[in-house]
């Protein structure tokens, strides 16, 4: 790697302004990290697969200092960029019918990878786990999302279970958009149908704390645990009594301690489509690979041909090291100069 650094210093830093040594290395950064090219040897064809980076779904992912979500938090960053939650969730699914209809040639790598990533981890937090196990997942999934904060649920007198902007801060309009106090926020996987309960308590205790709570519901259709709808909830202590006035939401004594009570939102109102946001209609695992593989017909020549450009510069370069061969050092130069063009083809 250090003699393929020397070459891209002396040959493009005079010359590129738009892609100059940082942004080439910066590009091929995420892609060794995130991509594996492999010609299958003994056939005519080329065969080239798309394996996607293997990531450790873990309460990690609600730690913004861990690694692990260092590393996802890469990838999630590029899903609708400064968007709300509705507008992620609207062009992962964009993404899914789109591939239904047509995967695209002119598709870049780096906004491919991420909606795959997202993906293969969702239906892995609905498909493999049991459902405690499986909600507390969906917490840290959507921290990493969101970049907001998982909150321990050890001890906690309050209902959020993550921190997080949901909504798109517009600069136009809201000074310091970097610095808004993110919200709390408590999320709900479950059946569609089921009622969501909460401690009544715990809910006044995040009124008197942040001014309101908002509920993110993901139902589960019945029968398909992979077809989500998100529905959202945003409530604050005179909304709730309101609601609590008309039969929206339910309150009840809890247990046998005085002054403790339980608040229930039914399904009957978290349904209502005033409440809806989005909806996800995850592929099964096996199209999943194949719209992986799709996607990978149609990138996958191009990136093949960066990997064997790549391989070119570094032969010549020990060529031109160990032999003094000006020769190679021409065929390096000019494998360089068609890799400036093929990652800037890649990146426009």
């Amino acid at each position: 790697m250090s003699d393929i650094n020397k070459l891209v210093e002396n040959y493009f830093a005079p010359k590129s302004k738009a892609l100059g040594k940082e942004k080439l290395w910066e590009i091929f950064d995420e892609v060794y990290e995130g991509l594996s090219l492999i010609k299958e040897e003994g056939t005519q064809e080329k065969e080239i697969t798309l394996p996607l980076p293997r990531f450790n779904l873990s309460e990690k992912w609600g730690e913004p200092g861990h690694e692990d979500r260092k590393e996802v938090e890469k990838f999630f960053k590029k899903i609708a960029p400064g968007q709300n939650l509705k507008d992620k969730i609207d062009n992962i699914m964009d993404f899914v019918k789109g591939c239904d209809i047509q995967c695209t040639e002119n598709s870049k790598i780096s906004e491919i990878l991420p909606k795959l990533i997202f993906l293969e981890s969702l239906t892995s937090v609905l498909r493999d786990y049991n459902p405690k196990t499986s909600g507390f997942l969906f917490e840290s999934f959507l921290a990493a999302l969101l970049a907001g904060e998982q909150i321990p649920a050890i001890g906690n007198i309050t209902v959020e279970d993550i921190m997080a902007n949901i909504d798109q801060c517009d600069p136009k309009v809201e000074k310091n958009c970097e610095e808004r106090e993110p919200a709390a926020l408590s999320l709900k996987l479950m059946q569609s149908g089921r009622d969501v309960s909460q401690s009544y308590n715990n809910l006044i205790n995040s009124f008197d704390k942040f001014g309101k709570v908002t509920f993110i519901i993901a139902a589960k259709e019945k029968g398909n645990i992979f077809d989500l709808k998100f529905y959202r909830i945003d409530l604050d202590k005179e909304l709730m009594n309101h609601m609590i006035e008309t039969g929206g939401i339910k309150k009840k004594k809890s247990g046998k301690k005085e002054g403790t009570f339980t608040v229930t939102i039914p399904s009957t109102t978290y349904l209502q489509e005033q409440y809806k946001i989005s909806e996800l209609k995850l592929p099964s695992p096996q199209k999943l690979k194949k719209i992986g593989q799709q996607y990978a017909d149609g990138i996958g020549k191009h990136m093949f041909e960066m990997y064997a450009l790549l391989k070119t510069i570094g032969t010549n370069l020990n060529d031109y090291f160990l032999e003094d061969s000006k020769n190679a050092a021409a065929n390096a130069q000019a494998a360089a100069k068609s890799l400036e063009t093929s990652i800037a083809e890649e990146t426009i």
